[in-house]
């Protein structure tokens, strides 16, 4: 084998990587992740002794970076990996034992999830990185699914090695520093252990039959992580202010559950495996999906066609759902809230109000009711954060948009609109616009006709209702 030319394949590829793909500061490009590669791509050639070596170096390439890129810049490296290493037609698949496999897919349904490719591969690359790096740190926003990721290898782990997985999860931003590692008592003198270094005391013992993952869920910051160096460097070993030195063990690792690294210093991302989980591995589809599996199978496939009719159907990558497009072009919300946290809301009103529900038995008239309780639940759930103007458009979207509901209380006033632009800033004050009989807008002090957020569902007689002020 040419090792000369392997050598400048995997100069050159790192230096593309660096000056095309985008900049984030989880990027790591440098000295350790070579020396990680390396160890690994020679582990792997042990494994495979009379492989094809540049096969074996593009495939350990792939698996050692791929988790770590943003969605967006998968396709560039998958790009430059391919220009680089023509000869190999097919891009290597990942080496993932069988029975692992298996019991992934039996963990997952274990957990009444859905099977989403993009999502079931990061839990295969954390395995992979789980096994080269003792360091772990999973980043990613709200909902992308990253605490369920854990869950369902340490389960699939678990049935397939026999060897006890266990979870120690704490927050290091809800503790003090010196709680966290120990300190000194001011008055007795005596050594107080923290939280963190008596959980790490206890589970680097050779002689458990388990493995433990220690995941600091929290965001990072710079104060507390910088302790953790020498434990995620090749020494592994953790060093309290009282001189004690406390080495890891083979039996554990350290995760890290963050949003972002923004007060991480380099160093400390150089010491770690990274795995970045995009809103896009995930996004909201499967997590409806999975909550209408658990739902009565006598109201299960209404309320699979109601949610899907105004949320949507993404079958594609890069497709939100016209309910989130509409928002995304139309409206400005006051607040940000990720397209998986909508529906989560959305699903948890939408549980609360059918399970106080009076349904009827007629599976005519379940059905308008089930869609009267999923509107109010999207209405509030998605749109809940959109100021006046925006609510109106909302109003208007629901009853002229893909959806066309007439599923609605009888006394709104429509806001006649065939076409719904992009909302236009206006210093005119929002309670002095009313609308006339002629569509027209005029600026005079009258009532606002009423919208969709003017009423409930009555969950006794499943009409709705409008709301009424209290009197205190």
């Amino acid at each position: 084998t040419n090792f000369t030319e392997l050598a400048k394949k995997f100069d050159i590829l790192y230096k593309l990587c660096e000056q095309q793909l985008s900049k984030q500061q989880f990027y790591d490009f440098g000295l350790r992740n070579i020396l990680s590669v390396l160890r690994t791509a020679g582990k792997t050639k042990r494994d495979n002794i009379n492989a094809d070596e540049e096969m074996l170096l593009m495939r350990t390439l792939k698996e050692m970076n791929l988790s770590k890129l943003v969605a967006q810049d998968v396709p560039l490296f998958l790009s430059l990996l391919k220009d680089l290493f023509p000869q190999i037609e097919k891009m290597p698949a990942s080496t993932l034992n069988p029975e692992l496999n298996q019991a992934i897919t039996k963990s997952i349904q274990n957990h009444n999830l859905i099977d989403h490719p993009s999502w079931r591969l990061k839990v295969i690359q954390l395995n992979d990185t789980v096994l080269v790096r003792h360091g772990v740190m999973l980043v990613g926003p709200s909902g992308a699914g990253k605490s369920t990721i854990i869950s369902v290898l340490q389960d699939a782990l678990t049935n397939s090695t026999t060897l006890p997985h266990k979870r120690i999860r704490i927050n290091p931003k809800a503790i003090r520093t010196e709680e966290m590692f120990g300190e000194t008592d001011r008055l007795s003198g005596e050594w107080l252990n923290g939280i963190f270094a008596a959980n790490w005391s206890k589970y680097a013992d050779r002689t458990r039959k388990d493995m433990t993952y220690l995941i600091l869920d929290g965001p990072v910051d710079a104060v507390w992580v910088e302790n953790l160096n020498t434990v995620l460097d090749d020494n592994k070993l953790l060093t309290l202010a009282n001189g004690d030195r406390i080495p890891m063990t083979d039996n554990m690792r350290l995760l890290f559950e963050v949003g972002d690294l923004k007060n991480a210093s380099p160093a400390t991302v150089s010491r770690a495996g990274i795995i970045y989980v995009s809103a896009t591995d995930l996004d909201w589809k499967p997590i409806l999906d999975a909550w209408i599996n658990k739902q009565s199978h006598h109201h299960s496939s209404i309320l699979a066609t109601h949610l899907n009719n105004y949320l949507g159907n993404p079958q594609q990558a890069g497709e939100y759902g016209h309910a989130f497009d509409f928002i995304y072009r139309n409206t400005n919300p006051t607040l940000k809230l990720s397209r998986i946290g909508m529906v989560q809301n959305t699903l948890h009103l939408l549980s609360a109000l059918l399970y106080t529900a009076e349904l009827s038995e007629s599976k005519e008239d379940v059905y308008g009711e089930l869609e009267r309780l999923v509107i109010f639940a999207i209405t509030w759930g998605i749109a809940g954060l959109l100021d006046h103007h925006d609510r109106k458009l909302w109003h208007i979207w629901l009853q002229e948009g893909p959806a066309k509901s007439n599923n609605f209380p009888h006394h709104t006033e429509i806001l006649q609109s065939t076409i719904i632009t992009k909302r236009k800033h206006s210093t005119t004050s929002p309670d002095t616009i009313s609308v006339t009989s002629k569509g027209n807008l005029s600026q005079q002090h009258i009532e606002e006709p009423l919208t969709i957020f003017d009423f409930f569902v009555n969950l006794e007689t499943m009409e709705w209702e409008k709301w009424q002020p209290m009197n205190f």
